[in-house]
């Protein structure tokens, strides 16, 4: 088993400006409660000057909330190679069967070493799902163990019985045009389950694409697509977002208190399986990322949080709680 690569585009692809990669892990320890995401991407053709290189390290720990930042340099200054991309402070790389991931963040109270090995088979989904006017594909592993230790202020965790999930998504769109998604990851400890939610929208979400489910229990894994397939929310989240970049978040003082949900719902009952699942978050943070090249902005909203699921797979059925994330794009 190996995991995937970064996807750049030939010389001879008219859509190459509009090129998007990036490699994602996320961070599950239940001990500590810690949620955090290491995320490294490309953004624009290699080779183009105005093309940018964009690392990410952020963890909410709580009782301290979070901690971490972005980070951006031109492209052509990061070690940007197939299997990852370094920069100053923050890097992620692939290896046959792990995700190597490391961030230096002092002044935002924040470093990291992590290295997470694979326990359950990549899944790539090989549709190039809409994306305005553009599209994204993605690839996943539903479940890593993690190790390694976090340093969260003046307290060092170490990453003992600390679960993750790694996905891959690289495509052609334009921050700033009519796109949306919905994302989350849910992992009981063990990460038996694991559960992957996704779905496309337009910018206000009023209009979404074919939904996407993958749920792995028992050894089993099931996807589930179309109209089997709810997600929805309910409340609005009364808290303030940490906003980073502050540079671009000053830029936009409209988006400072974006309406995010309280919880996520998901419902899936088909002859394959089942599935009921309620998510409540408890923190966001809200990273602008802007258009290289031209005026364009997408902001990408990540909020932490815990869950409760049942369902069934194949007849067998299972009941969980765990740590979650879920991720709002618009």
């Amino acid at each position: 088993m190996a995991l995937d690569g970064l996807r750049p585009p030939s010389a001879l692809d008219p859509k190459a400006g509009r090129y998007k990669d990036w490699l994602h892990l996320n961070l599950f320890h239940p001990p500590s409660g810690l949620v955090g995401l290491v995320n490294v991407a490309a953004h624009g053709a290699p080779g183009d000057p105005r093309a940018r290189a964009v690392g990410a390290a952020l963890v909410h720990v709580p009782g301290h909330g979070w901690a971490g930042n972005l980070e951006a340099i031109s492209l052509a200054d990061a070690s940007f190679h197939e299997r990852g991309i370094g920069l100053r402070a923050v890097a992620l790389a692939l290896d046959t069967t792990a995700v190597l991931a490391s961030a230096r963040l002092p002044h935002d109270g924040l470093e990291l070493t992590v290295t997470a090995r694979a326990t359950a088979a990549p899944l790539t989904v090989p549709l190039r799902l809409p994306l305005g006017e553009g599209w994204i594909s993605w690839s996943a592993v539903s479940h890593l163990a993690a190790e390694g230790q976090v340093t969260v202020g003046d307290r060092t965790i170490a990453l003992d019985g600390c679960d993750a999930y790694h996905d891959h998504n690289w495509g052609r769109w334009r921050w700033g045009d009519d796109i949306g998604w919905r994302w989350g990851c849910f992992l009981a400890p063990g990460g038996d389950p694991s559960i992957v939610i996704g779905r496309t929208y337009d910018r206000s979400h009023r209009v979404g694409h074919r939904p996407v489910l993958v749920v792995h229990s028992g050894g089993r894994r099931r996807l589930f697509t179309g109209s089997a397939v709810r997600i929805t929310t309910a409340g609005t989240l009364d808290v303030r977002p940490r906003r980073l970049p502050g540079a671009l978040a000053a830029l936009h003082v409209d988006r400072a208190r974006p309406a995010l949900p309280a919880e996520v719902h998901v419902d899936v009952d088909d002859a394959r399986g089942r599935l009921r699942l309620r998510f409540r978050t408890t923190a966001a943070a809200q990273m602008i990322t802007a258009e290289p090249g031209e005026r364009g902005y997408g902001f990408i909203h990540e909020l932490p949080g815990t869950f409760e699921a049942s369902g069934a797979i194949d007849g067998t059925g299972f009941e969980a709680e765990g740590l979650g994330i879920y991720e709002h794009v618009d």
